[in-house]
């Protein structure tokens, strides 16, 4: 109390000094008070389409796949492991209870509810805010659209992190996550929501975006939402709700904005996977580096590889094994003396600096067809 007294004081002889407009008026160096359509989609990339480093969502998913396997090698020269790479995700591909506590009992808190939820709430306040903006209505459609695809992607990560698995029958029954929809801070505890509530609203926003990038037309930057990518997501959406006409249509769709063809290995060429030359890329995000803590050199260390499994869809001849892979035989001396052969995934490392290492790509609507046809009987499709 004390304290906050002679802080007013402080200010009050300031005010006596000078005029107190003066004082009081805004001019902070670095801060931004957003007013037009350019300034909210500045806005937009740093605090919904941008990834932090230290806040990376997920770290875990792939380890929690049948795409991998746990193996621990001890490598030619013995010694006690003091780098195992798995650690950093042993909660999760071990199925503990509290996945948050690790192996050395430390807390590792699961960020990617806090960091999409921050994405929910930075988009309503940029919908909410949309016609109070100086721009053109083009660029309020554009800036919209982006908005409502990724509030619709945010939801449907959380949905399938946190709620239950989507089943027609039991939507309106199921639990997911709740709907967000405030403007503003708030300590008003949110209840969860049903999925058939939750898909509804990614329904609405993901076809909300579809038209508002249909309104403006034209091509974007695979670096923005635009409407190949929305049309892509929206079949993501139909097809975990086992509405296979829908995922259909959609992936027609994406194939009817997005002409271009799959991207094409070539034998004994080092390719870069994840870069502006391979055109199947609709969205580029996330950041450089998908895994920083997977890594390829295992010689010493424990390490999760490749399942046996996923490299037997695999033949010989398959210019993905020997593109997306990396192959090591070594000899393994500790417990018993064996020559072992692993595969690790090198797919992301391969990457250029000029895209993200997450991406969403024509080659999935190909699946998501496939899938829709497969579960309707249509096998010949």
């Amino acid at each position: 109390m004390m304290m906050k007294k002679y802080n007013l004081y402080i200010i009050l002889f300031i005010c006596t000094l000078s005029s107190c407009s003066d004082f009081l008026e805004e001019s902070s160096q670095d801060l931004m008070i957003p007013r037009s359509v350019k300034d909210y989609k500045e806005l937009f990339f740093g605090e919904v389409m941008k990834t932090n480093e230290k806040d990376i969502p997920h770290p875990y998913l792939e380890y929690m796949t049948d795409d991998v396997k746990d193996q621990c090698y001890y490598g030619t020269r013995p010694q006690v492991i003091s780098n195992d790479f798995r650690e950093y995700v042993w909660a999760y591909y071990t199925w503990q209870g509290n996945l948050e506590v690790g192996i050395s009992n430390e807390l590792t808190p699961d960020v990617a509810w806090t960091v999409y939820y921050h994405k929910i709430l930075m988009t309503n306040i940029i919908l909410d805010q949309l016609y109070t903006m100086n721009g053109t209505d083009m660029e309020r459609q554009d800036l919209a659209g982006e908005a409502y695809f990724m509030r619709a992607f945010s939801y449907f990560m959380l949905a399938n992190l946190y709620g239950k698995p989507y089943h027609p029958a039991t939507a309106n029954e199921d639990l997911c996550v709740p709907l967000n929809k405030e403007i503003g801070l708030s300590d008003k505890m949110m209840k969860r929501a049903t999925n058939a509530v939750v898909y509804a609203q990614m329904e609405e926003d993901i076809n909300k975006a579809i038209q508002c990038f249909k309104a403006i037309g034209g091509e974007k930057t695979i670096f923005r939402p635009n409407l190949p990518s929305a049309y892509l997501l929206a079949s993501r959406i139909a097809l975990f709700q086992e509405k296979y006409d829908e995922t259909i249509l959609y992936c027609d769709s994406v194939f009817k904005v997005a002409t271009q063809p799959l991207y094409k290995l070539q034998e004994k060429k080092d390719h870069y996977f994840f870069s502006l030359a391979n055109k199947e890329i609709l969205l580029s995000y996330g950041l450089t580096s998908l895994e920083t803590h997977m890594k390829e050199d295992f010689r010493y260390t424990g390490n999760l590889v490749v399942s046996d499994d996923l490299l037997a869809l695999y033949s010989e001849d398959d210019l993905r094994l020997t593109n997306y892979f990396k192959n090591t035989i070594g000899n393994q001396t500790r417990p018993t003396n064996k020559q072992y052969s692993v595969y690790t995934p090198i797919k992301w490392t391969k990457n250029s600096a000029t895209v993200y290492a997450n991406a969403l790509r024509i080659s999935e609507a190909y699946l998501n067809r496939a899938e829709a046809f497969a579960e309707l009987g249509n096998t010949n499709k």
